[in-house]
């Protein structure tokens, strides 16, 4: 599934024409352009972790992670 996924993510940058100008257009893009493909059951932005959550999560200081694309299929996760 990696393999497949990063092959998407590529095509989808190579359709693009314009410049990103902000890290939220490429999150939203991408959210985007990866809910078209119907592949995934959900695709989320800015997904919430709690940190303690994690066990050896290397930045204890941090309460929450926030990953920025996360995409749902069949009941589990794929980061």
């Amino acid at each position: 599934m990696r393999n497949q996924i990063i092959a998407i993510i590529k095509e989808a940058l190579e359709s693009r024409q314009e410049f990103f100008t902000r890290e939220q257009e490429i999150q939203i893009y991408l959210a985007d352009y990866l809910n078209r493909k119907n592949l995934f059951d959900n695709v989320y932005l800015e997904y919430h972790i709690p940190s303690n959550s994690l066990v050896n999560y290397p930045w204890k200081d941090s309460n929450n992670i926030y990953i920025d694309i996360v995409m749902k299929r069949k009941k589990s996760l794929i980061l």
